[in-house]
């Protein structure tokens, strides 16, 4: 389950996994995933892939941030942010 707080993380889920705007040809080369306005860290879900070694995921939103723990609690337990 993915916490949401507006129409936009709707939107933005929406863009993600239905539309696959962030897959490329190339995506099964990327090891380290770098998020730059993680937003509510649907990112985490996008390094599933067996290569991926590694995720930074940035967001300076406070608001936005809590949503952010919210998911990863709920994806990894006992993360610490």
């Amino acid at each position: 389950m993915i916490k949401i707080d507006s129409i936009k993380d709707y939107l933005t889920i929406n863009e993600t996994f239905n539309w696959g705007i962030y897959k490329t040809p190339r995506w099964n080369e990327y090891k380290n995933i770098v998020d730059i306005g993680a937003n509510i860290c649907l990112s985490l879900f996008l390094c599933n892939q067996p290569n991926v070694e590694s995720l930074i995921a940035i967001e300076p939103n406070d608001e936005v941030l809590n949503i952010a723990r919210v998911n990863l609690n709920h994806i990894i337990k006992g993360i610490n942010l």
